[in-house]
């Protein structure tokens, strides 16, 4: 078991447990027991291995330790109000201090005392901290499913249950995040210019022809009747007929001219 202990907060930790299973399938309950604490806090990492163990083999006890004292000094993550995503695992830590005059028990724990505990475990051991020396605690929760403002409260207590220092809390906002805006597209009318007349060598006047013009299927709904009536007096070259009915702005006389003449 002290391997696990050892190897807490790298990437071997769930290997060296199952090794550990493999070969002591009766040490199921205390490799648990590490891993559950490994999983929801990184308090662990900062106790020695022999304080560790007798943390979790410490006999419940009514000895007179002496006043235990824990001064809150402030929130190193996630501070009240803080915005998650439904579902979005996060890290809260508290900088807490030990501003009496006996080092903090071994086998003190911080434990959830109401609200939402947002999948935490009910308590995490605390390392021994010494007089006047401060400690990063922390615990690993997950936002809620559902939008909302979520609040759980946890106190830090001695092994044989009896709470010290100020009441913490765990504060946080989750919301839906939000969709980007779509911007509209602003559709712009081609205008095709006339024919423009070129005169050839010798004299003679020759019409170019403009170039056809893109046409989309918004300038086509915005002509629809004035394309069927086309159709229906045999002008099926669509695009022609767009690009001169934008020309002429709709003039159904002038299209129809244009369109002899083109002939």
């Amino acid at each position: 078991m002290e391997c696990l202990v050892a190897v807490a907060g790298t990437g071997d930790l769930e290997e060296v447990a199952k090794i550990l299973l493999a070969k002591c399938p009766n040490a199921r309950v205390q490799v648990e027991r590490v891993l559950q604490q490994v999983q929801y806090s990184h308090n662990v990492q900062l106790m020695s291995t022999s304080d560790y163990f007798e943390a979790i083999n410490i006999e419940e006890t009514k000895q007179d330790l002496g006043p235990v004292v824990a001064v809150f000094e402030g929130d190193v993550t996630c501070p009240d109000g803080t915005v998650l995503a439904p579902g979005e695992p996060f890290d809260k830590v508290w900088k807490l201090r030990n501003g009496g005059p006996n080092k903090w028990p071994i086998g003190a724990e911080l434990s959830c005392v109401g609200g939402d505990k947002m999948q935490a475990p009910e308590s995490v051991l605390i390392p021994s901290v010494l007089p006047g020396k401060s400690i990063d605690v922390s615990l690993r929760m997950v936002a809620p499913s559902k939008a909302g403002r979520y609040t759980g409260y946890w106190r830090l207590s001695t092994p044989d249950g009896n709470r010290f220092g100020q009441r913490l809390w765990v504060d946080i906002n989750v919301m839906e995040p939000e969709e980007p805006a779509t911007v509209p597209v602003e559709t712009k009318e081609v205008r095709v210019d006339a024919p423009a007349a070129v005169v050839a060598a010798g004299g003679t006047s020759v019409n170019v022809p403009a170039p056809t013009a893109v046409v989309t299927n918004n300038e086509e709904e915005r002509w629809i009747n004035q394309l069927q009536a086309l159709a229906d007096m045999w002008f099926t070259d669509k695009d022609r007929n767009v690009a001169l009915l934008m020309q002429h702005n709709g003039d159904m006389d002038a299209v129809i001219t244009g369109l002899l003449n083109s002939v």
